[in-house]
């Protein structure tokens, strides 16, 4: 069992193990939790000794600290797309996502 957030966050990270140490990534996330959480937040937490606002631990430190592990090892801009607007990646990703979460495999056509 697991969250939404930390499947978005491994995608992410994976996504980015798979591209070589040095590239220009341009990553593309439906998420924000993922892209305020890497751009805006994380800077903060680190600061307060990954501590919210409201003092309390910041959810999937695990996987943010991996995924800074690899943002460091590459120059990544971050780009927000609409989830469920017709983007047809987008939509795909959606569908595996969900039939593998739904103990389903599906084969779609590219």
């Amino acid at each position: 069992m697991t969250t939404n957030n930390r499947m978005e966050m491994r995608a992410a990270i994976e996504g980015l193990r798979n591209t070589p140490a040095g590239s220009n990534v341009e990553m593309h996330a439906d998420s924000e939790y993922v892209i305020k959480g890497i751009t805006e937040w994380i800077n903060n937490w680190q600061k307060n000794d990954w501590q919210t606002k409201d003092k309390r631990d910041v959810l999937n430190r695990d996987l943010w600290e991996e995924l800074l592990i690899e943002i460091e090892k590459r120059k990544v801009v971050w780009k927000k797309v609409l989830g469920h607007s017709g983007q047809k990646e987008n939509e795909r990703c959606d569908v595996i996502a969900t039939s593998f979460a739904d103990g389903k495999m599906v084969i779609l056509q590219t």
